[in-house]
């Protein structure tokens, strides 16, 4: 509580997700994202895989990343 470091955010209309910030994660390098947010805020020079689901703001429906998630995680088919 003494760093001010945000480890995760929380949607204003929904309590049910949180998005965990993989930098403080103590071994993030092997996380892969299955998607990107707020995506027409990325620099320049920023180069966002094509695999991934990419939304110019907040997604309006979390249900495609949660089952992205799940399918690179081996949860689902």
């Amino acid at each position: 509580p003494h760093c001010l470091t945000v480890l995760w955010s929380e949607r204003p209309d929904s309590k049910e997700y949180v998005t965990v910030y993989a930098g403080t994660l103590d071994d993030s390098p092997t996380l892969r994202p299955v998607a990107h947010i707020w995506a027409r805020d990325a620099q320049q020079w920023m180069t966002l895989p094509k695999e991934t689901l990419l939304y110019d703001e907040n997604p309006p429906d979390m249900q495609p990343i949660i089952e992205a998630w799940r399918r690179q995680n081996g949860k689902i088919a």
